[in-house]
């Protein structure tokens, strides 16, 4: 184990994006489904919501902006829960990865040089309701552009100023996701709000692990 997390340690790069997996396990049908801490393209480090046995070989499927990547890893290590809003901490190791899984990973990593990965957005459209945190009145509808773990690009009527705290609920395919953000930055010009939505980054302050999941898993079935 040590010599496995020095090396990840080496050559980790901190990527945040979906991952729905199955134990090659006959037994074992039910797919589960979390998130990269970090990815190589020899390993990663996973939050998953289950705890899994070390040595268990699974197939991941990883959510990319493009389309997924499929490729098999095998549980190296198993560490404990993680803090609020965190899954079980999992190092899984890639054994067998074909010249064209590794040309993938390669792209997903080399994106790094271009944005910053740790809040990778993926691209998902979808009606949201927003409730300034502390105040009366009926919510601001609105819908996302984009979304990562860490937030969302959110498409508004109006400008809301940025440090706002906002209530946000998401209306997916698998149910509500709930969560409070702040509006970190707002790409506002003059009479744009009269003419069209208006940009807003948001950046997840409070959201549980269980609505991490269903966001997740909206993300990593996107086709």
């Amino acid at each position: 184990m040590s010599e496995w997390s020095a090396e990840r340690r080496c050559s980790r790069h901190p990527i945040r994006v979906p991952v729905i997996y199955k134990l090659k396990d006959p037994a074992h049908v039910k797919a589960g489904m979390g998130w990269t801490r970090d990815l190589s393209e020899e390993r990663a480090y996973l939050e998953l919501a289950e705890r899994l046995e070390p040595s268990s070989t699974l197939v991941l499927f990883i959510g990319t902006e493009k389309r997924g990547l499929e490729v098999e890893a095998t549980v190296v290590w198993v560490g404990g829960q993680g803090s609020a809003g965190e899954g079980i901490l999992h190092g899984v190791s890639f054994p067998r990865v074909s010249a064209e899984q590794r040309q993938a990973l390669s792209n997903l990593l080399n994106l790094k040089g271009q944005r910053q990965l740790a809040g990778l957005r993926l691209p998902l459209e979808i009606s949201v309701l927003c409730r300034p945190k502390g105040k009366e009145g009926p919510p601001l509808q609105g819908r996302t552009a984009d979304i990562s773990r860490e937030g969302l690009l959110l498409l508004l009527s109006q400008v809301v100023p940025a440090g706002s705290v906002l209530h946000v609920t998401l209306s997916t395919a698998r149910g509500k996701v709930e969560a409070e953000g702040v509006i970190a930055w707002v790409e506002a010009q003059a009479g744009q709000a009269a003419a069209g939505l208006v940009p807003h980054g948001l950046r997840f302050t409070d959201i549980n692990w269980s609505n991490q999941m269903t966001l997740g898993l909206l993300l990593a079935e996107m086709p």
